[in-house]
């Protein structure tokens, strides 16, 4: 499960506006927004490839939650 994006303090600690790594990732802002506001989560390669500009692993984007096994998907 996500947890909060961490998109937004990461890009702090890069120097980059959440608009120039949009730019670098070839997405738009708004998605960077969507991602950010948890409307939507990036799939694979676009997490990685914003992970590779904000010098960080996929897995730092978002704090995470881990489910139990009686809280899996679809039950």
């Amino acid at each position: 499960m996500v947890g909060k994006c961490r998109i937004p303090e990461l890009c702090v600690k890069r120097g980059i506006s959440q608009s120039q790594l949009a730019e670098l990732v070839g997405i738009s802002k708004g998605r960077v927004s969507e991602y950010v506001s948890l409307q939507y989560l990036p799939g694979v390669l676009v997490a990685k490839n914003i992970a590779h500009y904000l010098n960080c692993s996929i897995e730092d984007l978002y704090d995470w939650e881990l489910v139990s096994s009686s809280k899996r998907e679809g039950q």
